[in-house]
């Protein structure tokens, strides 16, 4: 029978594992052993001691499956910083390919060299098993012209990766090296600082690219599935994100736009990242960036004629020609120049119904300038502890938004009194401490505001004394009296005569909203039964229009 040839590379990194089992890794040790490496530090074109910590690894990945800075420390039975004294060598041979490192644990994300676990390239292992020369390791050689064929190349790599059903190890090994090999554009160089988690760069271009591309936001759980296939590790991968543990949130590299389903939160960049890109010279275009349904046009504003009282015109008219162009250019210098703030805060403040928020739009469209509409109950985030933040990322983006507009825009919180109310006792503990440091934020936000901001509430006896001197104008809208009820309905139902309008001002001491209503439901029933309406139909709505009756105010009486 024909003996087998022996493997005298398998015969020496054996030896070289055995004769380092519990050498503590001392110099007496590895001047020792230096001359038996000398043959396997040939083969793998490494130092002696780089080596040796290779056939280490290979040993221990042929009996554990894996490698881990704990078993490495285990085998040689050194302290773990006589370990990491050696972290250079192991970077050697990650940098040459012959080692790929990975998160041994993604709960965690300190950039920590125990929290990673290594694997040797599948090549080396199988020349090594074959008793082969040493392969030539695939090396990222691909050159891109720019910085966008690289975050194209990403782009390509998830989408080659979704109709994949393998692990995705591979496809980061490939990222990592062209990374590593491509530090010399700017933005590369800037994510490679950030000592993020591969999964997380990788996710990260990826949204950059989109970004880009003219989108605000990408989901989560579509980005994740096939970077994180196995279901519970994915799932635990995104609520890492829902609680603000995943490095791009804590970093304020991403920010999280929570939808009402677990699956369909979208992850977009903050202001944070526009200014790393800007300065990387990548420009974030005004239509691509954040003009979503939120940002209201100045010409997508119908336009309204408001009835007001000569006070409250008085003040409209005060914050209308403040918005004019050259005005605003010359207060805010003015300001500067007077070390004086420069932003201009805005309380609209009053009864329901009274016009606040339409005034609000009026001027928008009158100054043509876009209307940023913050919505304050999704501001109040579902995700403990996300709230301050989304109060303070609505300031950041506000900020980021306006450098590229050019005409400063308009904040807008319609309804703020939940933001806006007396701070709470501390009663009930969790939601008294957010509510208390979500309105500590905005009043901290207002403070250094210097933009124009106009906020809207009805319960102004219920106002933080601390938020009074925060807004620079407090224009209160009443109720109309008597004249202004006439003049609206007059205006809203021009063929109504006088007498039948100052008759409907009498009998229902309606808002200007309640008035709407009525002219709405008139409008519905012409186009429903397609006959002319009479005052004592409109009398009829009107009756209609409150959900309890209510007692006559004094000096009036409801219609009968």
């Amino acid at each position: 029978m024909k003996n087998k040839k022996k493997n005298k590379t398998l015969e020496m990194i054996g030896h070289l594992y055995e004769r380092t089992d519990g050498c503590a890794l001392s110099d007496e040790f590895l001047e020792e052993v230096r001359a038996e490496a000398i043959g396997l530090a040939e083969y793998f074109q490494v130092s002696e001691v780089q080596a040796l910590l290779l056939s280490v690894m290979f040993a221990i990945q042929y009996d554990n499956g894996r490698i881990s800075f704990s078993e490495l420390v285990r085998h040689f039975r050194c302290s773990p910083i006589r370990m990491l004294e050696f972290s250079d060598d192991i970077e050697t041979l990650i940098e040459k390919g012959l080692v790929y490192k990975q998160r041994q644990d993604r709960s965690e994300f300190v950039n920590n060299t125990r929290r990673h676990q290594y694997i040797l390239n599948e090549q080396l292992q199988e020349a090594i098993i074959r008793d082969k020369p040493l392969p030539e390791v695939k090396q990222q050689d691909q050159e891109f012209k720019d910085i966008f064929d690289l975050l194209n190349q990403v782009c390509v790599m998830y989408h080659e990766q979704t109709e994949r059903e393998v692990p995705a190890l591979d496809m980061f090994r490939d990222f990592e090296a062209m990374l590593r090999s491509n530090s010399h554009f700017t933005l590369v160089s800037k994510v490679l600082a950030m000592k993020l988690d591969y999964v997380d760069a990788f996710i990260y271009l990826n949204l950059v690219w989109a970004t880009l591309n003219g989108k605000s936001s990408i989901e989560l759980e579509d980005i994740a599935r096939p970077l994180v296939p196995v279901t519970a590790a994915r799932v635990r991968f995104i609520q890492q994100f829902m609680h603000g543990e995943n490095q791009l949130i804590a970093d304020d590299l991403c920010t999280l736009k929570e939808d009402s389903f677990f699956n369909e939160a979208e992850l977009a960049l903050t202001s944070r990242s526009f200014d790393i890109m800007a300065s990387c010279g990548l420009k974030i275009s005004t239509a691509s960036k954040t003009r979503k349904g939120n940002i209201l046009e100045p010409s997508a504003i119908p336009v309204q004629t408001l009835v007001y009282s000569d006070q409250e015109k008085a003040l409209v008219t005060r914050l209308r020609e403040l918005m004019r162009d050259d005005h605003l250019g010359d207060i805010r210098t003015r300001l500067q120049d007077k070390g004086m703030p420069t932003g201009i805060t805005v309380m609209l403040h009053g009864a329901p119904g009274t016009g606040k928020t339409e005034t609000a739009l009026q001027l928008a469209r009158t100054s043509e300038r876009e209307l940023i509409r913050v919505d304050i109950s999704k501001a109040k985030s579902m995700w403990f502890g996300n709230s301050e933040k989304n109060i303070k990322r609505i300031f950041l983006d506000y900020k980021a938004y306006a450098e590229q507009c050019d005409k400063l825009p308009i904040l807008l919180f319609n309804e703020a009194d939940a933001l806006l109310s007396r701070r709470r006792a501390v009663v009930d503990r969790q939601v008294s401490q957010t509510e208390n440091a979500i309105q500590n934020i905005l009043l901290e936000e207002l403070e250094h505001f210097s933009g124009i901001l106009v906020a809207t509430t009805n319960l102004t006896n219920n106002l933080d004394a601390a938020f009074e001197r925060r807004f620079l104008f407090k224009v209160r809208f009443s109720k109309p009296g008597l004249e202004a009820r006439s003049r609206i309905w007059k205006l809203k139902l021009p063929g109504l005569g006088d007498a039948a309008c100052a008759e409907l001002a009498r009998l229902f001491p309606f808002s200007g909203a309640e008035i709407n209503n009525v002219v709405r439901k008139m409008e519905i029933e012409e186009v429903i039964y397609g006959r002319e309406i009479s005052l004592d139909d409109i009398k009829g709505f009107c009756r209609e229009e409150h959900l309890q009756e209510e007692k006559p105010s004094m000096g009036f009486e409801w219609a009968r």
